[in-house]
């Protein structure tokens, strides 16, 4: 499981730390934590929107505060959990709008944060039972995991499945790739792309433009079926 700590005081840093690697021994699993003192250090270093499972997040933060910070990851991510750390329970509200995961106040109470920990792990337990799909590349059988794929591209008889990390190259016809993605993330939004509507940033008649930049075409009468999908994703 992968763990990200943003708290400006060094002794919960170190507190926190113990207690998520002491929570990781008795589970028995393999944990990273990466800390942050800031939430623009952690912005400038998190490239990879889908890094982290779990970040604890303090409010009270000397620049941008853990309130802006959460704004900003849901922009880029709806799945990771989020938890506030504060002494100030006045800011709870705000974690409705976030779907905070949890408030852990200070000085924080072991059984608490075990909660949270073991909520995240049930979740990452059941994301990759539910969507890991194995498939053959070019070059070897590879598992991967959908959440990750951002847009699909056919250059026939290949196709292109960028994710997040990488470019895979398959030998196959994208209405198979269609089939094997779920229908409620991936739209086939013109005869040579499928996206994953999770991450778009915005649909126009014309392109869909993608979080990082990229603009896809939308074929006629493709707009009605692409935006639904979109606000539905939203919504949920």
């Amino acid at each position: 499981m992968k763990v990200a700590v943003c708290e400006d005081e060094v002794i919960q840093i170190n507190l926190l730390n113990n207690q998520i690697e002491n929570w990781a021994k008795e589970k028995g699993i393999d944990i990273s934590i990466d800390n942050f003192k800031t939430a623009e250090s952690f912005l400038f270093q998190w490239s990879d929107y889908d890094k982290y499972d779990i970040i604890f997040l303090d409010i009270r933060l000397s620049e941008m505060s853990g309130i802006e910070l959460s704004n900003r990851i849901r922009e880029k991510n709806k799945i990771m959990d989020i938890v506030f750390v504060t002494g100030f329970f006045k800011y709870a509200l705000h974690g409705y709008r976030v779907r905070a995961l949890q408030y852990l106040m200070k000085p924080i109470d072991k059984s608490d944060l075990y909660f949270c920990l073991d909520k995240t792990l049930d979740r990452v337990n059941l994301k990759e039972e539910t969507s890991t799909l194995v498939i053959e590349t070019t070059k070897k059988i590879i598992k991967l995991d959908y959440n990750k794929i951002h847009y699909c591209i056919m250059f026939s008889p290949y196709i292109e499945v960028h994710t997040s990390l990488e470019k895979i190259i398959l030998r196959k016809k994208i209405s198979d790739m269609e089939k094997i993605l779920p229908s409620k993330y991936f739209i086939r939004c013109h005869r040579s792309y499928i996206v994953n509507v999770k991450y778009i940033k915005s649909i126009t008649k014309n392109n869909v433009l993608l979080e990082n930049g990229l603009k896809i075409p939308i074929s006629r009468g493709k707009y009605n079926e692409i935006n639904d999908a979109f606000i539905n994703f939203i919504s949920e």
